[in-house]
């Protein structure tokens, strides 16, 4: 995370780094007129010693930002791979109750299609005279299925608002 701080030091190591260049050519410019070659060797050493230093500072400062970057990159990565772990887990809890729904789909699926045989059956069976009476012990009636169906809701909505 950058600070202002951070920002103002950055610009003062650049504006310094461009100050130091500058010092250096109007230094070798101020000593290009003069007619004794001694001050202006001077100037060309001391000019060097400036740009050397003012790109040691340039390239510090680079180093420096690309060290922050990197940091910077590998906490986002971090913070990716530990939000990817979160989403991968939430995503089996909720194919695992998937799962157990589907079964219990699948399961009350065979219950209704067992009574609609019973109930094919039944009716065919009356149709042809082999029943003569009917048994409330042995047969559900709509009645009965209402009641089992309502028994299920009744335990299905509380586990709805739980997971809710």
């Amino acid at each position: 995370m950058r600070t202002p701080a951070r920002r103002r030091q950055r610009s003062a190591r650049v504006t310094v780094a461009a100050t130091l260049l500058v010092l250096a050519s109007g230094g070798l410019v101020a000593t290009l007129p003069l007619p004794e070659p001694g001050p202006l060797r001077i100037a060309v050493v001391v000019g060097l010693l400036l740009v050397w230093a003012a790109a040691r500072i340039i390239h510090t400062e680079l180093v420096t930002t690309r060290q922050e970057h990197a940091r910077d990159r590998a906490r986002q990565a971090r913070a990716y791979t530990s939000l990817l772990e979160a989403r991968g887990a939430e995503q089996a809890a909720l194919a695992r109750r998937l799962a157990g729904r589907e079964r219990e789909v699948r399961e009350l699926e065979a219950v209704v299609r067992l009574v609609e045989r019973r109930a094919v059956h039944a009716e065919q069976r009356l149709r042809r005279g082999e029943l003569e009476a009917v048994d409330q012990a042995q047969v559900d009636t709509v009645v009965d299925l209402l009641a089992w169906e309502d028994q299920g809701n009744r335990r299905w909505v509380p586990e709805q608002r739980k997971q809710a």
